[in-house]
């Protein structure tokens, strides 16, 4: 029941759940269903989220070539839909994909580009819906930007401080663990 666009956005949300659950099967074939779905009936606005939750299970499995055409597509949707949630769910995709490729220079410039870095601080989303700053802090230690590293990882710590979701405590001590190894 409900509208085009509960069904749809709720059909995006259950792809990530399936995929943060480790059921990467049904995130993989909820997510490509959605973004069939509003491929065919034109929600560009819904397109860039449907797409780049596609992105999380394929290039963890090491499926490169079509995380690399839905992140192509939820790019392409999130400049079409001209909305920041978008282009964050977006780069939430490019940001999994170059992780998955072990390319942490691709991941701090995704990640200087969300203003994780010192020169910019926007307001940015709770880590419990769109975690990416300890993968970001892990990223900019290996690349030798310690001190960055550091001040995100902080961040990230003192912002998350009253967060009681065991998953962002986890990133919380991932990013502490990637910046202690870095200062070692």
């Amino acid at each position: 029941g409900g509208t085009f666009v509960a069904r749809e956005t709720a059909r995006f949300f259950l792809a990530e759940l399936h995929y943060r659950a480790g059921r990467w099967d049904d995130a993989v074939v909820t997510a490509e269903t959605a973004a069939s779905i509003v491929d065919q009936t034109d929600q560009v606005w819904l397109a860039a989220f449907s797409h780049a939750v596609a992105v999380f299970p394929l290039a963890a499995r090491g499926e490169w070539a079509r995380a690399t055409d839905h992140l192509a597509a939820a790019r392409a949707a999130s400049e079409g839909a001209d909305g920041g949630a978008a282009r964050l769910w977006a780069s939430l995709a490019a940001i999994r994909l170059a992780e998955s490729q072990h390319d942490p220079e691709a991941v701090a410039a995704i990640g200087d580009m969300l203003g994780g870095g010192r020169s910019r601080r926007s307001r940015r989303p709770d880590e419990a819906i769109a975690p990416w700053r300890a993968t970001y802090a892990e990223a900019l230690a290996a690349v030798g930007r310690v001190d960055d590293a550091c001040e995100v990882a902080g961040r990230l710590a003192s912002e998350s401080c009253a967060s009681s979701n065991p998953l962002v405590a986890a990133d919380v001590a991932r990013a502490g663990i990637a910046v202690g190894l870095a200062s070692a």
